[in-house]
């Protein structure tokens, strides 16, 4: 249990889940794991490696930005699966019974989701024609 507590622990699971989670918030920690570098128990064992990693200002702001899309964007995914409820497409399967309700239910999220973020009728009209679910 104590293992699961640490950085270390903490890094595996985001290198885990890159291919879900994209690559945004496991360089985001590493941004952050150059703050705690020196206190890390492999360090400290090891005597004083340099952290092994360098971003440049540029870089750094590009991650930061990233990490505020994908966590926004899993907050946005989030309020859609709320949203549904029950009527969740697990797997992207919907019963036959509850298609017609997740469907009206999908085209509220897009409403919602569309007023959200368009901020232009040109960026309205890309969510319009890249939105997944309708007919």
């Amino acid at each position: 249990m104590e293992f699961r507590q640490t950085t270390s622990f903490e890094m595996m699971l985001l290198a885990q889940n890159l291919l879900i989670d994209r690559e945004a918030l496991y360089q985001s920690r590493c941004l952050e794991l150059e703050e705690e570098w020196s206190s890390l128990p492999g360090v400290q064992a090891s005597g004083t490696l340099p952290f092994p990693l360098q971003f440049s200002a540029d870089e750094a702001d590009a991650i930061n930005e990233d990490a505020s899309g994908a966590l926004r964007a899993m907050e946005l995914m989030q309020d859609s699966r709320q949203l549904l409820g029950e009527l969740w497409p697990d797997k992207g399967v919907v019963r036959p019974e509850q298609y017609d309700d997740a469907k009206r239910l999908l085209t509220q999220a897009k409403t919602e989701l569309i007023d959200q973020l368009a901020h232009s009728e040109a960026e309205r009209i890309a969510w319009e024609e890249s939105w997944p679910f309708d007919d």
